[in-house]
């Protein structure tokens, strides 16, 4: 809101005065106070008596002057009295700026920063004062608002409010333009606005504070208190309370309107758990906020406990007795052994104690921002492991850091013996506490602010984090290899905690000694074989036309010796005057260049990575010699998921390599960067795309120096890089660069996979970030200028409200190019078109889905269980209708796909929580199913080798046959039901790399025809079945036939 001047609380008054004394550069606060002080006569006539009520009349002297009234109310004297009244005739008294009109409110950056304009004149020494009224609710209501309320003042018509707006309540604002003279009062109000975000559940209460006395009956009351959130998103509306004693007992509950409690008849000797978490109110949906947590011991008071702030609401802190008792232990010891061990262990400390304060002193860590609040969340061996990292490496503090170490690994030894629930806890443990520790670089960048005083600090938390990865993979790893956890879930997690972990060995030799030092057992003997050897890898040179480059030299846990070569660059950096442009050939170097880590994400959807991005990675089983005999082997050259916004190449190849293939993961330019396309401009389209086909022409004319044929080179990939594979089918660009394809989990007949046009949306992008244009070129030239971070989160910004309402809506992506002199052209058609025409890339060619792929984007947990999330569906049944039919959304046609949708899914039953399985079906067929069918359908026609697979074994969701494929180092050797599947999708893969026919023991899979189409149900017990999903997909193509003359071939 609108700070007072100089003591002022008039708003109107304050600008008057300031317009008053305002000279160029300069306003004299002292004139300002002086004018406010003086009386003045403000424009415009008292109503007259016969227009004013018995209140306006009342026997009081409300004021004495024009002064003592607000805005533009004068003081008015009647009969009896004399009081403040609304100014008359001020539309007709010359000297007054003109009210301002035709107020706008656009909403950016979604929702941080709302932009409001209004008609006016930008004179020097004019004011504008902008009010604002609102109430909360899902929907408008004129009786709801509230009063008006100062907002904001400027020189101009216009207006900036920077996280000034909170979503879940509506707003209209109005306008006055003050000068010297006064003002003819407000404009009329906006129209009613709504930021597109839905509000957050509260924060967690504030400032718990526990103290307990005995009853004298052997019992104890405690007074628990604290403070409201926050920057609460609505009202808070209640608290629930919970409490529970040494975590093993179902926890108690009370619901509050105030902020303390007495807990009656605790029992003596006791620790008890206590939560507080605010509720808050949003039409009939219930928003539950983070819970606060704090402990009472009733053997000890009087007591203040240090407060601990849990994690969302969405992972409860129902951890095993073990775990708990773990965190109680290591906070204890933190407070009285560890507090002096260094500034970051002090910060540590604080973090437990909840001392922000102190925190931000001692290392700059908002204690809101930070997210090491896992003392009750993650398995005791990580917790034990970062206190461990965080004690200095001295003399003084050597005995104590290694009696941390031997604690982390007695924690992981005892684990052996837990029971299948508890090994299940634990897995779910360290998935929590990568997921919070390991995000992305820029959760790294909130986690630990910067600034000058603390560097140390920060980058010894930054290293520990980096060591806490590592050791929770190798956990991860354990808890599979082991034998302890055997079911498809838990396998996933390792392989997901296996890719966060990448590249990342920086565990110390100090533990890994210690652990070799220790009786000999499986989990020993695993850490030391996974993690000694990769610390000082052999490195190894290979040389290339552009230069020297030396790698690195691993063991796979089978036993196959591979080299890596990582970050090499296979076009030049995309940056400047080449942003949006089509990638150029790659420079030269001098020396020997590094090529050990993996080079910089291409910038993309949050902020993350560099434009200096396009790097491709190789592992290869061997290097050729100098025997002209050496045999090349077959490539692989992977292209990564993300729906094109998202995504990167560094992940490594698991079991591929014991198969004896190379393995190339790409980088490629995603999101705008990749593929803004602009008729009447120097971009084409389809960089990112393009940036695929530099890489596969790299690999061509380079990969024998590595030890693979070029005249053998497979290109397969998931979800965006699925569809990535069949656009390079499809598109002569590519032709002669691969010989064999694998698209898994995505299609170019997707409807995420493709747009029209980007046009409208890149002339909405610049308008966002300052210019206006009708020149493509101009708007093109301006784009290479905004700051890659700008452009990226302008991006995400983009969208409407409503065009967010379709699955998988992203506004660049491949689309028909515009030719550009000098630059080739990637896609000449729709792919569809490309497609029936028979006009591309004859290769054996493998496609398929997952059972369950819509599943991940059916909405929250949160949408799911809230009625209003399918109230919203029930009452648009057009959400469900596919774009790609062409369909105006209202016309007669929709209606009737819709509701012949409705019926064949969901029979007359409603789209609900209940029908929440067929949801996904209909979700997956949307999405996946179709277009990854009529690609098979459409491809068989003119080529005898293409394969279709559906994935069931698991949790089949949205490319979950990828984990079992990349990520599958954790289970070899293991006889487990993961472990064969990992074997069966290597094998398949890989044989159809060499050979262009996929095969492996026991399984027998032919190829579709233009009238047969066979698939491979890929689970332990394979079948071989015909037609995936069949009614399913017979329903979409009559709707097709019926309604765009048919894109399944039925």
């Amino acid at each position: 809101m609108v700070n007072a001047v100089a003591g002022i609380e008039d708003a109107v008054l304050a600008a008057r005065c300031t317009s008053v004394c305002w000279k160029p550069g300069k306003i004299n606060s002292t004139c300002v106070s002086l004018c406010a002080s003086t009386p003045v006569v403000k424009p415009g006539h008292c109503p007259d008596a016969e227009s004013l009520t018995v209140f306006d009349t009342v026997c009081l002297d409300a004021c004495s002057q024009d002064s003592g009234c607000p805005q533009t109310h004068k003081c008015c004297r009647h009969d009896c009295g004399a009081t403040c009244q609304e100014a008359q005739g001020l539309r007709t008294v010359p000297g007054l700026p003109d009210i301002p009109s035709n107020i706008t409110v656009m909403e950016r950056r979604r929702g941080r920063v709302v932009s409001i304009h209004w008609l006016g004149q930008e004179t020097p020494g004019l004011l504008y004062l902008l009010e604002q009224r609102q109430h909360v609710g899902h929907h408008f209501s004129q009786d709801r608002l509230g009063p008006w309320m100062s907002s904001h003042r400027s020189s101009r018509p216009s207006a900036t409010l920077k996280g000034a707006l909170k979503p879940g309540r509506w707003y209209e604002f109005r306008a006055a333009a003050v000068s010297a003279n006064g003002t003819r009062g407000f404009s009329e109000p906006s129209q009613p606005f709504t930021l597109s975000i839905g509000p957050k559940p509260p924060g967690p209460p504030e400032d718990l504070t526990v103290q307990s006395r005995p009853n004298g009956n052997g019992t104890y009351w405690g007074l628990l208190k604290w403070k409201h959130p926050r920057n609460s998103d609505l009202p808070v509306q209640k608290y629930k309370v919970f409490w529970s004693r040494r975590f093993q007992e179902k926890a108690a509950a009370s619901v509050l309107d105030v902020t303390q409690i007495v807990l009656n008849n605790l029992q003596a000797h006791s620790l008890y758990f206590l939560q507080v978490q605010a509720l808050a109110q949003f039409g009939r949906d219930r928003l539950k906020g983070e819970k606060a947590a704090t402990f009472l011991d009733t053997a000890i008071h009087p007591t203040k406990i240090r407060t601990l702030i849990s994690p969302s609401s969405a992972v409860e802190l129902n951890t095993t007795s073990a775990s708990a008792n773990c965190a109680i232990e290591a906070a204890q010891l933190s407070k009285d052994e560890l507090n002096s061990s260094g500034t970051a262990m002090g910060a540590m400390t604080d973090i437990l104690e909840g001392n922000s304060t102190s925190l931000q002193e001692k290392s700059s860590i908002s204690s809101e921002r930070t997210n090491l609040k896992f003392c009750l969340l993650i398995s005791c061996e990580v917790f034990w492991w970062m206190f461990a990292c965080l004690v200095p490496q001295d003399n003084k503090n050597i005995k104590l850091k290694k009696e941390l170490y031997a604690k982390a690994l007695s924690h992981l030894g005892s684990n052996t013996t837990d029971s299948q629930d508890n090994r299940n806890d634990i897995a779910k443990r360290i998935e929590w506490f990568v997921q919070g520790i390991t995000s992305d670089r820029v959760s790294v960048k909130r986690w630990i602010q910067r600034g000058d005083k603390v560097v140390d600090s920060r980058a010894q938390l930054f290293s520990c984090r980096s060591q806490a990865i590592q050791f929770s993979d190798v956990i991860g790893r354990i808890t599979i290899s082991s034998g302890r956890n055997q079911t498809g879930v838990a396998y996933e997690k390792s392989f997901f905690l296996k890719n966060l972990a990448n590249g990342l060995n920086v565990i110390p030799r100090q533990f890994l000694e210690l652990v070799a030092s220790l009786p000999d057992t499986s989990v020993t003997t695993m850490i030391v074989e996974q993690v000694l050897g990769s610390q000082d890898d052999p490195q190894v040179t290979v040389t290339i036309p552009q230069g020297t480059l030396r790698g690195a030299s691993q063991t796979t846990v089978s036993g196959t010796v591979y080299h890596r070569f990582l970050g090499i660059p296979y076009a030049k950096p995309p940056v400047g005057n080449l942003r949006f442009k089509s990638p150029q050939p790659p420079e030269n170097w001098n020396g020997t260049r590094d090529a050990l880590e993996f080079g910089s994400n291409c910038r993309q959807e949050g902020g993350i990575g560099e434009e200096d991005c396009l790097f491709i990675n190789i592992f290869t089983p061997q290097l050729p010699n100098n025997s002209a005999d050496t045999e090349l082997l077959p490539v692989m050259v992977w292209f990564h998921w993300g729906a094109f916004v998202t995504g990167n190449g560094d992940i490594t190849p698991g079991h591929l390599i014991d198969k004896h293939v190379l393995f190339i993961p790409v980088n490629y330019r995603v999101n705008v960067f990749g593929f803004l396309s602009l008729q009447g401009a120097d971009v084409s389209g389809n960089a990112g795309l393009k940036d695929q086909v530099a890489a596969l022409r790299w690999v061509k004319n380079n990969i024998a120096h590595f030890g693979g044929d070029p005249d053998s080179v497979t290109i397969f990939g998931g979800s965006a890089g699925g569809a990535s594979v069949h656009y390079h089918v499809l598109s002569p660009l590519s032709s002669g660069l691969f010989h064999r394809a694998i698209s898994e989990s995505g299609s170019a007949l997707n409807p995420w996979a493709f747009t029209p046009d980007t046009q409208s949306y890149a002339f909405r992008l610049g308008s966002n970030l300052g210019l206006e244009t009708d020149s493509a070129q101009e708007l093109a030239d301006f784009l290479r200028t905004v700051p890659g971070e700008q452009l990226s989160e302008a991006v995400d910004t983009l969208l409407t409200k409503e065009e967010t309402v379709k699955l998988l809506t992203y506004p660049f992506l491949p689309t028909l190019e515009y030719p550009v002199e000098g630059e080739s052209v990637f896609l000449t058609d729709y792919p569809h078109n490309v497609a029936t025409s028979g006009k591309f890339n004859k290769v054996p060619y493998i496609t398929g889905i997952c059972l369950l792929e819509g599943h991940q984007f059916i909405g929250s947990d949160e949408d799911l269980a809230n009625s209003s999330f399918w109230e919203a569906i029930m009452d648009n049944l057009e959400l469900v209708v596919p774009t790609d039919l062409g369909l105006p959304a209202g016309s007669p046609g929709s209606i009737e796909v819709a509701n012949k949708v409705k019926k064949f899914y969901f029979g007359y039953e409603d789209i609900s929580l209940e029908t929440k399985s067929k949801w996904i079906d209909l979700q997956t067929d949307l999405l996946f199913a179709i277009g990854t069918q009529t690609t098979i359908h459409i491809q068989s026609k003119f080529s005898n080798a293409t394969y279709n697979y559906q994935f069931v074994f698991g949790t089949p969701y949205h490319i979950a046959e990828v984990y079992y494929l990349i990520y599958s180092e954790a289970v070899e050797g293991v006889n487990t039901e993961p472990a064969i599947m990992s074997r069966l999708m290597t094998d398949l893969w890989s044989s159809f790399a060499k050979t262009g026919i996929p095969s492996a023991t026991n399984v027998t899979w032919p190829p579709a025809s233009g009238s047969s189409y066979p698939y491979l149900k890929l689970d332990t017990e394979h079948q071989l079945l015909n037609k995936v999903e069949k009614d399913r997909m017979d329903f979409w193509a009559g709707i097709y036939k019926d309604y765009y003359n048919g894109s399944i071939d039925a």
